[in-house]
């Protein structure tokens, strides 16, 4: 799996996840021109079949301003609706926990990537095996991004009781994934 210049992720090898693109209005510029780093999310039920997650993703709707970069389904294929050099709507703009280095919000710094489980506390392998490859191709990408850069989550920026994803369980699998990555 690649990212090509427009920041469109691109399967190449057979075993890649299957990648659509679903794209969405919700899209504005990055803080820095290029993001910093990611920050996971999981959809709380909502699956990417589901014919009002897509409306949400596809129309504008300005009670519903959320959008994220990428989806990665239980099943394994990864929707792309935002490029991954454009901002996101992902993070609510004045969370508590916005670190100073965010000017403007964690949404012009980091891409949002959505893991379908109903609470947190359920990944399939399919769905690991597609997080690898794009945290492989993420890298590839920014070979400058430290590990930390991989590690942060929703909570972290808008903590519980508002926000608890990505939760306990991937806060688990994820050093797994990243160890594979970053070696040495």
């Amino acid at each position: 799996m690649l990212v090509d210049t427009d920041g469109l992720l691109i399967a190449i090898e057979n075993n890649d996840p299957t990648i659509a693109q679903v794209p969405s209005w919700r899209k504005f510029s990055l803080a820095a021109g290029a993001p910093v780093g990611i920050c996971w999310h999981y959809t709380a039920g909502a699956t990417p079949h589901d014919i009002e997650a897509v409306r949400r993703i596809r129309d504008l709707n300005p009670l519903d301003q959320r959008s994220w970069h990428l989806w990665l389904s239980q099943e394994g294929p990864i929707v792309q609706s935002v490029p991954l050099i454009k901002g996101s709507w992902h993070v609510r703009r004045r969370s508590p926990k916005t670190p100073a280095w965010a000017k403007g919000g964690i949404n012009r710094w980091l891409i949002g990537i959505e893991l379908e489980s109903k609470d947190g506390t359920e990944f399939t392998d399919p769905q690991l095996h597609a997080a690898d490859k794009l945290i492989g191709a993420l890298r590839c990408w920014h070979p400058e991004w430290p590990i930390e850069a991989f590690e942060w989550g929703h909570s972290d920026f808008d903590p519980p009781p508002r926000r608890f994803d990505p939760g306990p369980v991937w806060r688990f699998l994820l050093p797994g994934l990243l160890a594979r990555h970053f070696k040495g």
